[in-house]
């Protein structure tokens, strides 16, 4: 099987988290805001695909255009605050510094 080991899978978390808590402040601000326009397209898909239709089948259709949105964040590039959730490995292995990761959060 391909798969990483704990030990990669925290190294390439601790690589990730160098690499985001490097971006400038108008790279994380127009990441985020591209996120938010792909989710809230997929949103608007879902309603408008969901409209009419009764019942599972509305809710399975509702989850399968929703993830349009999700799709357009992972492929055409964007950052949700849960893409940045294991950036603290980085801050308990000593890659990088908390306070990076904070102002990465907050922006």
């Amino acid at each position: 099987m391909d798969y990483k080991t704990p030990f990669e899978l925290a190294k390439t978390a601790c690589t990730a988290s160098q690499t985001k808590v490097s971006w400038s402040i108008s790279q994380m601000l127009l990441l985020g805001i591209l996120a938010g326009a792909y989710i809230a397209f997929g949103g608007w898909l879902m309603v408008s695909v969901t409209y009419d239709v009764p019942g599972g089948l509305g809710k399975f259709l509702a989850g399968v255009v929703f993830s349009v949105g999700l799709i357009l964040v992972v492929i055409a590039g964007g950052e949700l605050f849960t893409g940045n959730c294991m950036m603290p490995l980085g801050a308990l292995v000593g890659c990088t510094p908390m306070k990076n990761i904070m102002r990465a959060w907050f922006w």
